[in-house]
């Protein structure tokens, strides 16, 4: 019987040699900017593969945190049912379904009873792309990274909020390297 162990041993080496193999082919060098979108990107399909794969559904609370039921969003926002339609329709707002067709709001892009506008910038750019996945932008969204000094982009902005015009402008250059790939 095959162990975890001996599988991630696989999984690394056939994953370096993929990587490898695709940089050669493409005459590409690895560098810090596409370095960081290739981690991120990697981890969050990661997230996503053991989320989709497991019974357990507080391996995806744990990464993204707390959701907000419909009626408690509506409550925490003071909005009609029509209004936070219309929120996710415009791509305003995260909304997550669970293989149970429950629905929740992640609570991490709401801020002092409101949006949390530096959030819902990212949120907006994100889910316009044709096919984009609200579970990938919160995963990206709350997986901590090196490019953070280890922490999550969501309390990166909180604790640098005199630099969010360079860090938005990072970011949505990594979705659209991500989202384009």
């Amino acid at each position: 019987m095959t162990n975890n162990a001996t599988y991630l041993d696989r999984i690394k080496e056939e994953t370096c040699e993929h990587l490898t193999q695709k940089l050669a082919e493409n005459n590409m060098q690895l560098t810090d900017e596409n370095y960081q979108a290739l981690t991120t990107k990697l981890r969050a399909t990661i997230n996503k593969f053991t989320h989709e794969h497991s019974n357990n559904t507080t391996n995806t609370l744990a990464i993204i945190g707390d959701l907000y039921v419909p009626t408690l969003t509506l409550q925490y926002l003071n909005i009609t049912q029509k209004e936070l339609d219309k929120l996710v329709e415009n791509h305003d707002i995260i909304e997550l379904t669970d293989k149970h067709g429950n629905t929740g709001y992640p609570a991490f892009q709401f801020k002092n009873g409101t949006i949390n506008r530096y959030i819902q910038k990212i949120t907006n750019a994100y889910l316009s792309y044709e096919g984009a996945d609200p579970l990938n932008l919160a995963i990206y969204l709350t997986t901590p990274s090196q490019a953070y000094g280890g922490k999550n982009l969501i309390t990166h902005i909180a604790e640098h909020p005199e630099n969010y015009a360079t860090i938005l402008n990072q970011t949505l250059a990594d979705i659209n390297d991500i989202l384009r790939h």
